[in-house]
């Protein structure tokens, strides 16, 4: 958007305060007018951020927000993270995105789903990769992922994704095994992430219900997912 990275996080703290302040007061200036925002707006501490370096993890703690993560650093170092962010923030709620598939048979599911997921990660990876690959002002710690640059422009693939913790594609079993993972690292909520963009409807939903079922004894992720594929 034209701003320079060093800059990001100073004016994303002008902004927030300045949300923080229409919030808290339900009036907002403009033109030199004092306007009422009208129904009144929630408390602060019920929004998300987005974070990826751990000083983003920190902020969040330190402003009374609540966290969300993925898909762009490898799932260890995401759990490290939110560890520490559970330390500083009991009360705050977590959440992870994870790219996810399923069909009845594991290596039908991954032959279907890898174009699309891959597809979409190289994007997500090539827009990361001027502070994965320098030293960037205020980015410092992505350099410290340089590693996964070479990965990504020669061997992207489901088995890598798998492997960095960002997606589960396969059978259904497969799939729920991952989720009840990240269920016991203590997230609140996974963002599902289903295939590349690419699938149909029916594909969606079968998925869906397919990891549903696989995982439905097993805790909340399920009982919020099973509303959503019901709705």
């Amino acid at each position: 958007f034209g701003v320079e990275p060093k800059d990001s996080r100073r004016i994303f703290l002008e902004r927030f305060h300045a949300l923080a302040g229409i919030l808290a007061t339900g009036e907002v200036e403009r033109g030199g007018e004092r306007l009422s925002v009208n129904p009144p707006p929630p408390a602060i501490g019920t929004g998300w951020l987005a974070a990826v370096s751990p000083e983003s993890f920190d902020l969040a703690a330190e402003l009374g927000l609540s966290v969300m993560t993925g898909p762009f650093k490898p799932w260890p170092f995401v759990e490290a993270d939110l560890k520490r962010y559970r330390r500083l923030a009991p009360e705050g709620k977590t959440s992870f995105t994870l790219s996810v598939y399923a069909e009845q048979d594991h290596a039908t599911a991954s032959a279907r789903a890898e174009r699309g997921i891959v597809w979409v990660y190289r994007r997500l990876f090539e827009i990361a990769k001027p502070m994965l690959a320098n030293q960037v002002e205020g980015y410092e710690d992505y350099r410290k992922l340089g590693w996964t640059v070479p990965l990504v422009d020669r061997l992207l693939s489901i088995g890598v994704l798998e492997t960095l913790g960002l997606a589960a594609v396969g059978d259904s079993a497969h799939v729920a095994k991952r989720l009840a993972g990240l269920e016991a690292s203590g997230l609140d909520r996974v963002s599902l992430m289903v295939g590349g963009g690419d699938l149909s409807v029916t594909e969606i939903t079968t998925s869906l219900n397919l990891i549903t079922s696989a995982y439905r004894q097993t805790g909340t992720v399920t009982a919020t997912l099973a509303r959503t594929v019901s709705a």
